[in-house]
């Protein structure tokens, strides 16, 4: 089964994805993360990388879309 994480946006936290987890199918498994108070954005990918499962599908919206974009571009590399 694939994870989903989700990502908030600035200013938001992990509450903002509620809705989002209530309409998803039975059987679908997500986690919405809060995101660590990190001025650098390669900083705060590193921490927000050390917090997801590998395999795992990563969405983000606003600054969490820039986050999950890094950490494809950093998984993808490595």
């Amino acid at each position: 089964m694939t994870d989903l994480v989700l990502l908030p946006g600035l200013h938001g936290d992990a509450q903002t994805w509620a809705p989002v987890m209530r309409a998803l199918p039975d059987g679908v498994h997500a986690t919405a993360l809060d995101l660590p108070a990190v001025a650098d954005l390669d900083a705060l990918a590193d921490e927000v990388a050390g917090r997801v499962a590998p395999g795992s599908v990563v969405v983000g919206h606003s600054l969490g879309g820039v986050v999950a974009m890094h950490l494809g571009c950093v998984s993808q590399s490595a």
